[in-house]
């Protein structure tokens, strides 16, 4: 066995040999290029540079900063619409590799482009609307300066709120946003849609406590406990705690 290992070996690696001179690409190359760098395939040093890696400096000699999202690398304008990538020039860390990567060998689990807004300049903070278009929705429309209410910076889906300010989503009332605030406008809603909820029955309760401003349901009530109302309005002497929640 001993004997044939030797042969073998300088077959391999005159095999090795021949494809790095012929072909070098498979060798050392973890994949093919993007379509719009195709015709950088055989000049590795383009964007690499030897026992360093890729070079940001080298990629931002075609893709200038201030122009990403405003023109192609030929200087031809983006009509595209919608799209809002003139963040690059406010990143504190311009290494392009952080979010991009153009084989698809080693590399096929960033298929998506990883970004991490704490690379963002502090002062973007908040500032959603630089980067993202601004919902135009009933729902959104009182809101759209507000992103983090309901958005956080992990994932934009699935939105989430704390609802208990307001009142207190227990058990009985994770319902969909639209069964108490009608149209999806939520500076408004309604109690009065569910089970023993009625208008003449919730007036005639409320009268019989000497309380006339029964409608704003939430001056009293914050949660499903109909006891912590009442000790909520008497309190204070018939005056709720926090009145101004509702609005």
């Amino acid at each position: 066995m001993k004997r044939f290992a030797k042969p073998l070996l300088l077959v391999i690696l005159s095999i090795i040999a021949i494809f790095t001179v012929t072909d070098p690409r498979p060798m050392i190359s973890p994949g093919s290029l993007i379509p719009g760098h195709a015709p950088l395939e055989r000049d590795c040093f383009a964007c690499h540079e030897p026992f360093l890696g890729t070079s940001s400096a080298r990629c931002i000699t075609c893709h200038k900063i201030d122009a990403i999202g405003i023109t192609n690398t030929k200087g031809v304008v983006i009509t595209k619409k919608g799209t809002k990538t003139r963040f690059h020039h406010q990143l504190t860390d311009n290494t392009c590799t952080a979010c991009h990567s153009d084989h698809a060998g080693v590399a096929r689990y960033r298929t998506k482009v990883q970004f991490s807004h704490g690379a963002l300049d502090t002062a973007l903070a908040g500032q959603c609307s630089q980067c993202h278009q601004p919902p135009d929705d009933a729902l959104h429309r009182p809101s759209v300066k507000q992103c983090s209410l309901c958005h956080g910076q992990g994932q934009w889906k699935p939105a989430s709120l704390d609802h208990k300010p307001w009142f207190e989503l227990d058990k009985d009332h994770h319902v969909p946003c639209n069964r108490c605030h009608l149209e999806n406008n939520y500076k408004t809603y309604t109690c009065t849609d569910c089970h023993e909820h009625s208008a003449d029955k919730i007036r005639q309760e409320h009268i019989e406590e000497g309380i006339h401003d029964y409608e704003r349901c939430v001056r009293c009530h914050r949660n499903a406990n109909e006891d912590d109302a009442k000790r909520r309005w008497h309190s204070e002497g018939g005056k709720p705690k926090h009145e101004d929640e509702d609005d």
